[in-house]
């Protein structure tokens, strides 16, 4: 469609061309050398760190958390 003023195609017409001429040279592209799928193959793996050691027992992480929270309720709650 173009402007009846001027006899230029509109930016509408423009736009629609660039994305056609866009497409055609992606079509015309040569192909990746990669597969394009999204499966792994092989690649890096999680290896464990044999080094690594407890450094505390979760049930105490869970008694001091617990008590930090009830003395903070007891502060809370104090006048």
């Amino acid at each position: 469609m173009a402007d009846r003023e001027t006899d230029k195609p509109s930016g509408e017409d423009r736009t629609h061309a660039g994305m056609e001429k866009a497409l055609e040279m992606k079509k015309a592209a040569p192909k990746p050398d990669h597969p394009t799928d999204d499966s792994a193959d092989k690649g890096m793996r999680k290896i464990e760190n044999p080094e690594v050691e407890k450094i505390t027992d979760p049930r105490e992480i869970g008694r001091v958390s617990q008590f930090v929270k009830n003395a903070q309720a007891r502060r809370d709650t104090e006048d």
